[in-house]
């Protein structure tokens, strides 16, 4: 087992990634971690709800030049390893990667797949190919992220053993206030109000439901009028909460039975997912969301393979009928899961390992959610 030093190159601070990189900081295999970032918080992000935490106890560089970049490269120790968030785009992790190549540095690749639907995602998979071949020579291994990361990464011409697959690692949620038992199940959504998001197909399923249920919906984006209809259709069972912060979305889980994630466009990962598990509600998703992974046991919730409305009614009237509202115990099941296999905590244990199998031969670990059969999109 070899020690540490890593490296996290990213965009910005991502709030579902500083668990990670907290758990590897804590960890005895691990000497120190370093946030590289680009910029604190992209604005696009702060519209959606997220929060700037406060990192004063990380040691993070923000916004590093390129003479910076190839000094932080230079100056690591020997025990290194650069773990990139993305190849593309971000000038400071061009510029990692590219001076990691020069340096002969230890590096891996983190990362969504980019989205391959339409002749836009061909494109894509044509520029992975032809511009890549540099990362791919030299990357350690690829944590790649979701349902359909390690087929992407696969496609694109990464190495099939050096390919893992990969989640957003997310803080621990504090145990969940008691929360009235509902007459009927709670249905929610969280998330933008948008197509893309699957919002217009949630929207038309809610009404073809055959059980009794309420609705709770959360996200940024102008829908009044389409969600004053559904309330229309199921008068005193829809609540609208607008948008909300990061710092609510816990209790706005913990208070419904089940998340329904219907994207129609592809979703990397779907954070979402992995905090509701972690408040102990049941997901439903569309096998578009790279966290869909996470949901073939029927108890912690199901994956549409449908993308209509009565294909989506039909799987959430499933889900009720197993679930119903609130079950305490089944909801402690799914917390508990969702700390063995989600937090920050489990993901570094499962990024070490990897580094252990990949640079000291220790033997291949199982996927981090290792009792499910592996699922990557093929």
């Amino acid at each position: 087992m070899s020690r540490w030093t890593i490296y996290f190159w990213e965009p910005c601070i991502s709030p579902h990634k500083l668990a990670l990189f907290r758990g590897l900081l804590n960890h005895l295999q691990v000497d120190h971690c370093v946030y590289v970032t680009q910029e604190v918080m992209l604005a696009e992000r702060l519209a959606q709800g997220w929060a700037i935490e406060v990192v004063d106890d990380l040691d993070v560089r923000v916004g590093p030049s390129e003479d910076e970049v190839r000094r932080i490269i230079a100056d690591a120790p020997a025990n290194a390893l650069h773990l990139f968030s993305c190849v593309h785009w971000v000038p400071c992790v061009v510029q990692g990667i590219r001076a990691a190549v020069d340096a002969k540095a230890r590096f891996a690749i983190m990362a969504e797949p980019r989205a391959k639907e339409g002749i836009k995602g061909q494109l894509r998979w044509l520029h992975s190919w032809v511009t890549e071949r540099h990362v791919r020579r030299n990357a350690g291994c690829v944590l790649a992220i979701g349902r359909n990361g390690p087929s992407w990464f696969r496609r694109t011409g990464y190495r099939r053993d050096r390919i893992f697959p990969f989640a957003y690692f997310l803080p621990v949620s504090p145990e969940p206030t008691p929360t009235p038992t509902h007459d009927v199940p709670r249905i929610g959504y969280l998330g933008r109000l948008t197509k893309p998001k699957g919002f217009d197909l949630f929207l038309e399923a809610m009404p073809l439901l055959q059980h009794s249920a309420s609705v709770a919906i959360a996200g940024p984006g102008d829908r009044q009028e389409t969600i004053a209809a559904l309330s229309s259709s199921m008068p005193g069972q829809v609540d609208f909460r607008g948008t909300i912060g990061m710092s609510d979305v816990p209790a706005f889980l913990s208070d419904i039975d089940i998340l329904v994630v219907p994207s129609i466009a592809d979703d990397g990962w779907g954070a979402v997912v992995s905090e509701a598990l972690m408040a102990g509600a049941a997901v439903i998703s569309t096998p578009k969301v790279g966290a869909s992974v996470c949901l073939r046991a029927p108890w912690r919730g199901a994956v549409c393979e449908a993308l209509n409305p009565q294909g989506l009614a039909t799987v959430i009237d499933q889900v009720v009928a197993q679930t119903g509202p609130l079950q305490d115990t089944q909801r402690q099941r799914r917390r508990d899961w969702a700390k063995d296999h989600l937090s920050g905590q489990a993901g570094a244990a499962y990024v070490l390992k990897i580094l252990d199998h990949v640079y000291d031969g220790s033997a291949r670990p199982p996927a981090f959610f290792d009792d499910l059969q592996e699922v990557d999109g093929a």
